[in-house]
């Protein structure tokens, strides 16, 4: 449920009501700035359920939906306040490239899939050639408070926040989690390899460290327990604790 009274951030639930036992599942929806095109999500295709809707820096908006198998389409539009249109579609995004195949974007809810985080990408993002966003959600499993690096830097100081402070966002309490938002400045390409260290809050030692690569409008995630991630030689390096989140 939401945690204030703005209407921005109340919850949204689509519940079919055909059973009075079916769960539901929270859908976190984040579509991030830098465009001026609106988003509307649909649910099983372009005269399904409308579920959503979400404008430019729009983050973690959340969609209570039953759990089951569903296709997502994104609506792009945009609102020119000085026409008399008001409404221009720019146009729909219905499928994502998985594996360098074009497959449609599948929204999986269950017991184990209760509680999922989901970027929109902006429209015509894959052929991008400005700033693209990655997101990564990170999880700290170790024990004791940890803070978080990219590099050499705070990851508070790399990390896209649309509003509000970003003061000591680095630092994850026991058992804590945060989805941090990377910006991929390069020219050309919708992925990038980082290293990233958790370092205890107090002595500042090394808990763990990983070399993720992130993936512009999709979110992974990395399990912080203190155990070093070993990958097989030659192979892309995808820490055993870290996955993507679909």
């Amino acid at each position: 449920m939401s945690n204030d009274d703005d209407v921005e951030s109340r919850a949204t639930w689509h519940v079919s009501g055909a059973d009075q036992y079916t769960d539901v599942a929270t859908l976190n929806l984040s579509y991030y700035g830098g465009t001026d095109d609106f988003v509307d999500v649909y649910l099983n295709g372009r005269t399904g359920a409308k579920i959503a809707s979400l404008k430019p820096g729009d983050q973690y908006k959340k969609v209570g939906v039953d759990y089951g198998n569903y296709t997502l389409h994104y609506l792009y539009w945009f609102s020119d306040q000085n026409s008399t249109v008001g409404f221009e579609q720019v146009g729909w995004i219905e499928q994502e490239i998985v594996n360098g195949e074009e497959k449609d974007i599948w929204l999986i809810l269950n017991e184990n899939r209760k509680d999922v985080v989901m970027v929109i990408p902006h429209f015509g993002s894959v052929n991008s050639k400005g700033t693209k966003y990655a997101g990564i959600e990170i999880t700290n499993h170790s024990g004791d408070p940890v803070q978080i690096y990219v590099g050499d830097k705070l990851i508070e100081s790399v990390c896209y926040l649309e509003d509000g402070n970003p003061l000591n966002l680095s630092t994850l309490d026991r058992n804590g989690s945060y989805t941090y938002i990377i910006p991929i400045t390069e020219e050309d390409i919708t992925a990038k390899e980082f290293t990233f260290t958790a370092k205890h809050l107090t002595t500042a030692a090394e808990v763990e460290v990983a070399e993720i690569t992130v993936i512009a409008d999709s979110v992974v995630s990395w399990e912080v327990d203190g155990v070093a991630d070993v990958q097989p030689v030659d192979q892309p390096v995808v820490p055993a604790d870290s996955t993507l989140i679909e």
